[in-house]
């Protein structure tokens, strides 16, 4: 996979650093830059993780096995209420 590049966000006063990754439906998950390792379903169990190949679900309930992904920036970002729809 080619290196994705790094925008910041645009909510006013977050300016995380993040990446899209393209999920199998075509559209574009922003995930936390710097949260880009190996998800473990005993250790973080719970954490919603995006693969690197765009699919999205919840350690130890979609995934029973490691994988590799990033962190979702909407499960982070504190003004992520601004940008979500109705």
């Amino acid at each position: 996979m080619s290196a994705l590049p790094i925008l910041p966000c645009r909510s006013p006063g977050c300016g995380v650093a993040l990446v899209f990754v393209r999920t199998p439906n075509g559209k574009n998950i922003p995930c936390e830059a710097d949260s880009l390792r190996v998800y473990h379903p005993d250790r973080d169990r719970g954490e919603n993780v995006v693969t690197l190949d765009g699919r999205a679900g919840q350690m130890g309930v979609r995934w029973t096995e490691p994988v590799e992904g990033y962190l979702p920036h909407w499960a982070k970002c504190p003004k992520a209420g601004d940008w979500r729809r109705a």
